[in-house]
């Protein structure tokens, strides 16, 4: 057996923390992305933007980890509705049946948890459109930005 092998440690993917501020009927006034490294760093970031309002954290990749193999990316949609959403890019594999099962594990975990209205997208994002970073990662204004018609089907 040989001796001279060693486990290679990959950088796993960047956390995708965002700061949701919440009215007090529970609408999302706005939704900030926050460049936080761990769970300590995004809860205290999130903590000194607290201003009058409630917020709530946000961690994309645990979404996208719960659906795992099912989905490639998620845009979380909400600012200024009374329910998130999202825009969810499918990876090869998807099935809607599966995708369901495990979303109805998440029914009861808290309102950021909870997302009410999702949208299983056809078309993968676009580098053209800058939906996708130089770096590989969801671009998640641009995303919400060219499918606004979509957000706003979501939510009627």
């Amino acid at each position: 057996m040989p001796t001279n092998l060693r486990l290679l440690d990959y950088p796993s993917p960047p956390r995708a923390y965002r700061v949701l501020h919440l009215a007090a009927d529970g609408r999302v006034l706005m939704a900030l992305p926050i460049p936080a490294e761990s769970d300590l760093e995004a809860l205290t970031m999130a903590e000194t933007l607290k201003g009058e309002c409630a917020v709530e954290l946000w961690d994309g990749l645990r979404f996208i980890e719960h659906f795992a193999p099912m989905v490639r990316d998620v845009v979380i949609a909400g600012e200024g509705r009374s329910e998130l959403a999202a825009l969810v890019f499918p990876a090869a594999g998807f099935s809607q049946n599966v995708f369901d099962g495990k979303r109805r594990t998440l029914e009861g975990t808290g309102s950021s948890n909870t997302i009410r209205r999702i949208l299983i997208l056809d078309e993968p994002p676009s580098l053209d459109a800058g939906e996708i970073t130089d770096k590989g990662t969801i671009n998640q204004k641009a995303v919400l930005q060219r499918r606004a018609a979509l957000v706003e089907k979501l939510y009627r």
